[in-house]
């Protein structure tokens, strides 16, 4: 049995791969890069990230989940379909 869950959220990649790179930035405080060369790692990591979760969501916000549950126990697996799936 199929329950599929779609959502719209214009902000909600941004706000994740923002916090992403927030965190990303204070692990790279400790090690031996200055500020620029920090501030050029970050920008190449979230241009791969943006690209590669963007295949996961039409125009950058909507996404769909679809979860297969055992009729019998109730017991579920989740997938996040790709656009286009």
């Amino acid at each position: 049995m199929k329950l599929r869950v779609s959502f719209k959220d214009p902000d909600a990649i941004d706000c994740a791969i923002d916090a992403y790179m927030a965190d990303l930035r204070k692990s790279l405080k400790g090690q031996s890069l200055t500020d620029m060369e920090i501030d050029a790692v970050l920008e190449l990591r979230a241009d791969r990230v943006r690209k590669n979760v963007s295949g996961f969501f039409l125009y950058g916000e909507y996404a769909e989940v679809e979860l297969d549950f055992d009729p019998l126990t109730g017991v579920g697996t989740a997938e996040l379909k790709k656009v286009g799936e």
